[in-house]
């Protein structure tokens, strides 16, 4: 399987790490997220799932610890991609209720029922 990014462009997207103002318990909440943005914990992520990871001092460890994952790391486009491709990215928006209508479209596509 490869990574093609689409000549139109395509969405882009943001991960992170959040608390429900609700949370039945805050102090684990962020001692999760304190946890999970060390370097050493955050690096082990990237070793297991090449996800983009913009935690720069783990990507230093990376680079000391396992030179050539790092290398192949930064060359793949789905973690890196160049700055031509970020510059024809978008935001995706809410599409309100239409949403179901989305939903059902792609489950077709994907061949779902």
């Amino acid at each position: 399987m490869a990574y093609i990014f689409p000549e139109e462009g395509c969405g882009i997207w943001f991960d992170n790490l959040a608390i429900p103002k609700n949370a039945p318990n805050l102090t684990a909440a962020h001692q999760f997220i304190n946890f999970i943005l060390e370097p050493e914990n955050s690096i082990l992520i990237t070793k297991e799932f090449p996800y983009s990871n913009p935690n720069l001092a783990a990507l230093e460890l990376l680079k000391t610890d396992d030179p050539a994952l790092y290398k192949a790391y930064m060359e793949y486009p789905a973690t890196n991609p160049s700055a031509d491709q970020l510059a024809r990215t978008y935001i995706i928006k809410d599409v309100g209720e239409a949403t179901a209508l989305w939903d059902r479209v792609w489950t077709e596509v994907k061949g779902g029922e």
